[in-house]
């Protein structure tokens, strides 16, 4: 009978306006979601491009003190050790002092050569 054929329809139309209703909620949901999340995101990417820009000045500081001690500390050890390498000894046992004083001048060695090691310019690239 064409009543209940449009009832039944009718039924399957209201049905089909609910779940539509139900998506586009579940749609609305996910898009406030999605524009928290680039809210998020953007905040994010603007932190990181401070502390980029920080750790950038940082870097350039800190290439400053390793020039400074390569100039001026390294270059003092230098003299240093070669004043020392040429000093004459005057007293005391002469076969312990000159013991002590290779050990030393080799200590100073190993130390200069380890400092150097590390302290090597290298060049730093920013952006």
């Amino acid at each position: 009978s064409p009543i209940k054929r449009f009832a039944k329809s009718k039924k399957q139309y209201i049905e089909a306006q609910m779940e539509h209703a139900n998506e586009e909620a579940t749609l609305s949901k996910l898009r406030a979601q999605l524009a928290s999340q680039h809210s998020y995101i953007h905040e994010d990417i603007h932190s990181l491009r401070r502390r980029n820009s920080e750790l950038t000045e940082e870097l350039k500081d800190l290439s400053l003190q390793v020039q400074e001690c390569l100039s001026e500390t390294v270059a003092s050890l230098c003299s240093d050790l070669a004043r020392l390498e040429g000093a004459n000894i005057l007293q005391g046992d002469h076969n312990l002092i000159v013991h002590r004083q290779e050990c030393y001048i080799s200590q100073q060695k190993r130390v200069l050569a380890t400092t150097l090691f590390r302290w090597r310019p290298t060049s730093y690239q920013t952006k």
